[in-house]
């Protein structure tokens, strides 16, 4: 599924309840499908797909997304004169 929402959780015990949740409900708010929690691509995860025909991933990263992100923009600063849309690269 390459165009979805998707939410991190904090562990694989995590996806494993909502998968199980989306199962018990899915009949009760007419969840269309639920796949099978699966581990791809260095992500634990499931797709499911709601009454609108939008597909959700739940899934857990080890290390949590969030914070990698948080970590990589520290590779950019605006100390060197750059303008917002301008940033630039930091020596390595």
């Amino acid at each position: 599924v390459l165009n979805h929402w998707g939410l991190d959780v904090r562990s694989k015990e995590e996806v494993d309840a909502a998968y199980q949740a989306a199962l018990k409900y899915k009949d009760k708010y007419k969840i269309r499908q639920v796949q099978k929690p699966v581990m791809q691509h260095g992500v634990y995860s499931f797709y499911m797909e709601d009454l609108d025909h939008n597909w959700w991933e739940i899934q857990h990263y080890p290390g949590f997304q969030d914070e990698d992100l948080f970590e990589f923009g520290d590779r950019f600063s605006m100390e060197d004169g750059a303008e917002l849309g301008e940033l630039k690269d930091l020596p390595a």
